[in-house]
């Protein structure tokens, strides 16, 4: 770049075929630092085509450029960054590495698909509800293995009360004629219809979430080929403490990942199970 910042500027569109463009402009002048002011997510599309083609990006928030704007334009703000980040003075924000932003997304959707499913099991218990069949008296929560097999029988079609009764955990604190009076219900078409529909969409999306954690396995397994794998030789604290799965656990060894990434073993940490170790990744990448 010359030593007059006006003379280079240049205007490029929001495309991606604008982006590349900007991206080649770049390199033919030699330049290997980017800095830009974040836009409310606008920026991110810029971001990571900078970072795939090997630049340093340096991302800071708009407050830390406004007090040195004499006037608003596209121009003089592209002139007042550059001159500032040459100075120095533009701290940066948090920006997630390449695999942090690769499955942000994938993490995201599948916290709103978890949340989707519950939501979903909530319908049903106020179908349930309608009819008088008070699953949620009998059972603390109505997802637990002993309310969805309850709720699995009363979509294939069993209405009896003995039977739905008999399908209870036995460590219910109800005696079982307290549990089948509870779970004799007043029967209507729509109610069945409603309950069976709830389900279904369900299922579904726990199907999806399957399909999900497949996608983000396969993720983590291209990420680390190549890292050295974790020992118990290594680190006498790996495999210590035995992880508790609920139904909406990932069924992947996050851990194991986490422990290849990161270095460490923060499985280990009082309540850090496999959710709270992909969130973290995804927060604050993998090292």
């Amino acid at each position: 770049m010359g030593d007059d910042p006006k003379q280079d500027v240049q205007q490029f569109g929001v495309s991606t075929k604008e982006l590349f463009r900007l991206v080649k402009w770049l390199a033919d002048h030699q330049v290997q630092h980017v800095a830009m002011e974040a836009t409310g997510g606008y920026e991110k599309p810029l971001v990571n085509v900078l970072q795939e083609a090997g630049f340093e990006v340096l991302v800071t928030a708009g407050a830390n450029t406004k007090n040195y704007r004499r006037f608003k334009s596209d121009t003089s703000d592209a002139i007042h960054i550059r001159t500032l980040h040459s100075l120095g003075l533009l701290p940066p924000i948090f920006l997630p590495d390449e695999f942090s932003t690769l499955i942000r997304p994938l993490v995201r959707l599948r916290r709103t698909l978890v949340e989707d499913a519950a939501d979903y099991i909530r319908r049903i218990q106020k179908a349930l509800r309608a009819g008088n069949v008070r699953l949620d008296a009998v059972l603390t929560d109505t997802n637990s293995v002993s309310g969805l097999r309850v709720i699995a029988a009363i979509s294939q079609g069993q209405e009896d009360p003995v039977d739905l009764a008999a399908l209870v955990d036995r460590g219910c604190k109800k005696k079982p004629a307290e549990i089948i009076e509870l779970l004799r219900g007043n029967w209507n078409g729509a109610m069945r219809f409603e309950v069976r529909s709830n389900y279904r969409l369900y299922l579904n999306l726990h199907a999806e979430i399957t399909e999900l954690d497949k996608e983000l396995d396969r993720h983590f397994t291209d990420h680390t080929n190549g890292l050295a794998q974790p020992t118990a030789v290594n680190d006498p604290t790996v495999g210590r403490v035995k992880l508790r799965q609920s139904r909406n656990t990932p069924r992947l060894p996050i851990e194991q990942y986490a422990h290849q990434l990161l270095g460490v073993d923060l499985s280990n940490i009082p309540g850090f199970g496999r959710d709270a170790l992909l969130t973290f990744i995804r927060a604050a990448g993998a090292g």
